[in-house]
Formats: structure tokens, sequence, C-alpha cells
């Protein structure tokens, strides 16, 4: 069976001249520093879901603006 990524699954690895290679302690140090981040991304979530309804009288108002072009 074919892979889509059967053309690159076995290419050699690229290793940068230009730029040297980070050491295993500053990978770390980069995972390390998103400690917390997908509990903060779940209370901004959590945060985000929470909306507050426009009243109908509000809805009428702002389709009655859009409707006749009266929109400031």
């Amino acid at each position: 069976m074919s892979n889509k990524y059967d053309d690159i699954l076995y290419m050699k690895h690229h290793v940068s001249e230009k730029h040297p290679q980070m050491s295993m302690e500053a990978r770390a140090a980069q995972f390390a520093a998103l400690t917390g981040f997908e509990d903060e991304v779940k209370k901004t979530a959590r945060l985000n879901d929470e909306r507050i309804e426009m009243g109908e009288e509000v809805k009428v108002t702002l389709d009655r603006k859009i409707t006749n072009g009266d929109v400031d």
C-alpha cells in the first residue's frame, strides 16, 4: 500500500551549514517554556465560550440600520 509520505519518509535528515545544531538543553528549555500553555489555551477558550446575547430590541435596531444603510 502506498503512503502519501513515501517520497520523504526515508530522506536524509537536513543539517544546516549556516546554523549550529541546538544543544539538547536548549531544545528542552523551549519545551519547558510551554509548561502551563495548554491550561491557558483552555482558559481562554472557556472565556470565549461565554457569549453575551443581544436583546431582541438591539437586533431589530441593528437590522434596521443595516437595511437602511444608516451604519456609522
